[in-house]
Protein backbone atom coordinates (compact mmCIF):
# COMPACT_ATOMS: atom_id res chain seq x y z
CA UNK A 1 0.00 0.00 0.00
CA UNK A 2 1.38 3.58 -0.89
CA UNK A 3 0.69 6.75 1.27
CA UNK A 4 1.21 10.15 0.27
CA UNK A 5 3.48 11.14 3.68
CA UNK A 6 5.26 9.11 6.15
CA UNK A 7 5.24 11.51 9.41
CA UNK A 8 8.56 10.90 12.09
CA UNK A 9 7.36 11.45 15.15
CA UNK A 10 8.86 11.78 18.90
CA UNK A 11 7.06 12.74 22.24
CA UNK A 12 3.85 12.43 20.26
CA UNK A 13 5.55 15.57 17.70
CA UNK A 14 5.73 14.79 13.83
CA UNK A 15 9.42 16.11 13.59
CA UNK A 16 9.59 14.72 9.54
CA UNK A 17 7.70 13.86 7.04
CA UNK A 18 8.54 11.52 3.81
CA UNK A 19 6.40 13.17 0.92
CA UNK A 20 5.90 10.31 -1.77
CA UNK A 21 9.59 9.09 -3.15
CA UNK A 22 10.23 12.67 -3.87
CA UNK A 23 11.13 15.00 -0.85
CA UNK A 24 11.34 15.33 3.07
CA UNK A 25 9.43 17.97 5.18
CA UNK A 26 11.23 18.80 8.38
CA UNK A 27 10.04 20.84 10.97
CA UNK A 28 13.41 22.87 12.08
CA UNK A 29 14.56 25.46 15.13
CA UNK A 30 13.81 28.99 13.95
CA UNK A 31 17.77 29.46 14.21
CA UNK A 32 18.48 26.38 11.54
CA UNK A 33 15.33 27.72 9.22
CA UNK A 34 17.97 30.51 7.52
CA UNK A 35 20.35 27.53 6.99
CA UNK A 36 18.14 24.93 5.72
CA UNK A 37 16.81 27.44 2.98
CA UNK A 38 20.36 28.32 2.05
CA UNK A 39 21.39 24.58 1.59
CA UNK A 40 18.51 23.78 -1.19
CA UNK A 41 15.14 23.91 1.03
CA UNK A 42 12.35 25.56 0.27
CA UNK A 43 9.38 27.11 2.44
CA UNK A 44 6.76 24.20 3.57
CA UNK A 45 4.17 26.72 4.37
CA UNK A 46 1.18 24.69 3.42
CA UNK A 47 2.25 22.23 6.57
CA UNK A 48 3.43 25.01 8.99
CA UNK A 49 5.56 27.98 9.21
CA UNK A 50 8.73 26.14 10.59
CA UNK A 51 8.81 23.80 7.80
CA UNK A 52 11.01 23.40 4.98
CA UNK A 53 10.87 20.52 2.24
CA UNK A 54 14.03 19.12 0.17
CA UNK A 55 14.25 16.98 -2.77
CA UNK A 56 15.80 13.81 -2.54
CA UNK A 57 16.88 14.58 -5.93
CA UNK A 58 17.84 17.34 -8.38
CA UNK A 59 20.17 16.87 -11.16
CA UNK A 60 21.49 20.68 -10.65
CA UNK A 61 22.15 20.32 -6.62
CA UNK A 62 23.97 18.25 -4.35
CA UNK A 63 22.14 15.31 -2.26
CA UNK A 64 20.87 16.96 0.76
CA UNK A 65 22.40 15.73 4.13
CA UNK A 66 19.29 14.36 5.24
CA UNK A 67 21.10 12.54 8.08
CA UNK A 68 22.02 16.20 9.34
CA UNK A 69 18.64 17.64 9.15
CA UNK A 70 16.70 14.19 10.00
CA UNK A 71 18.68 14.45 13.87
CA UNK A 72 18.35 18.78 14.31
CA UNK A 73 14.52 18.22 13.36
CA UNK A 74 14.32 14.99 15.90
CA UNK A 75 16.44 17.21 18.87
CA UNK A 76 14.32 20.41 18.56
CA UNK A 77 11.08 17.69 18.74
CA UNK A 78 12.75 16.14 21.85
CA UNK A 79 13.58 19.70 23.50
CA UNK A 80 10.29 21.31 22.93
CA UNK A 81 8.14 18.10 24.07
Amino acid sequence: MLYAGYPLVTKRTIFALGVGQQSVCYRVPGALHATALATGAVEAANIGNDWVRFEIFRADWPAPDLSFWTLRAYAAARQDG
